[in-house]
C-alpha cells in the first residue's frame, strides 16, 4: 500500500480474494475483496467497486449467506447501472434471482430472473437466455408452478447442450433442477 497506487492495491486485493475463493476459504476471499471498498483511495475506478461487490456476493454465496450475497449484489447493480454495463447488469440479476431462490423467496426471485429474460430476449444473448430460463424455472417451482418450471428448465438444458461451450457440471446442475420438479 506504501509504494503502489490505488490500481496496485486493487489487483492485489483481487488476487488474494481470488486466491482465497480458490482455496475455498470463502470467508477470507469475501474479506479480500470487500477491503477493496475500504481502502481510501479517491481514484479506485467505479468498475473496481462493481467487481469488489460482485465477487463479495459470490463469496457470501459459497457461505451459504443468502442475504449478504442479495445486499452486495444489489449495490453493485447499482454502480454498474449508472456505468450502463447491461450484460454485468444481467448476470448480478441472475445471482440476486439465485439468492432469492435460496431462501425460499419465488416471486423475488421470479422478479429478478423476468430482468435476466428480457435483456437476454432484447440483446439476443444466448448465454443470459439460458441461465434467465434456468432461474425463472428454480422460481416457478418454488412457487408450485411445475409444468412451466420444467418448460423452462428443460428448455434451458436443451439450448446450454447445443451452445459451444458448455460445461457438463452445468449440464448436471439443470438435471437436478428437473429432478426437484419431478419429485
Amino acid at each position: 500500500r506504501e509504494v503502489g497506487s490505488a490500481e496496485q492495491v486493487v489487483n492485489a486485493l483481487k488476487s488474494e480474494g481470488d486466491f482465497w475463493f480458490k482455496a475455498k476459504e470463502y470467508q477470507k476471499a469475501f474479506d479480500s475483496y470487500q477491503m477493496i471498498l475500504l481502502e481510501p483511495f479517491p481514484d479506485i475506478a467505479e468498475i473496481n467497486i462493481a467487481w469488489s461487490l460482485d465477487y463479495s456476493g459470490q463469496a457470501a454465496q459459497k457461505l451459504k449467506r443468502w442475504d449478504l450475497g442479495i445486499e452486495n449484489f444489489k449495490r453493485a447493480r447499482e454502480v454498474l447501472k449508472k456505468l450502463k454495463k447491461l450484460a454485468l447488469i444481467a448476470h448480478i440479476d441472475e445471482e440476486i434471482s439465485y439468492c432469492y431462490s435460496m431462501l425460499g423467496e419465488g416471486v423475488e426471485a421470479e422478479h429478478y430472473a423476468n430482468r435476466v429474460m428480457d435483456y437476454a430476449i432484447t440483446s439476443e444473448d444466448e448465454f443470459h437466455l439460458i441461465w434467465g430460463k434456468a432461474r425463472l424455472g428454480v422460481a416457478m417451482r418454488i412457487q408450485g408452478k411445475l409444468d412451466e418450471a420444467m418448460k423452462l428448465v428443460t428448455e434451458a438444458k436443451s439450448t446450454l447442450v447445443h451452445s459451444d461451450d458448455f460445461e457438463w457440471k452445468q449440464v448436471l446442475e439443470l438435471e437436478t433442477e428437473r429432478l426437484l420438479i419431478f419429485k
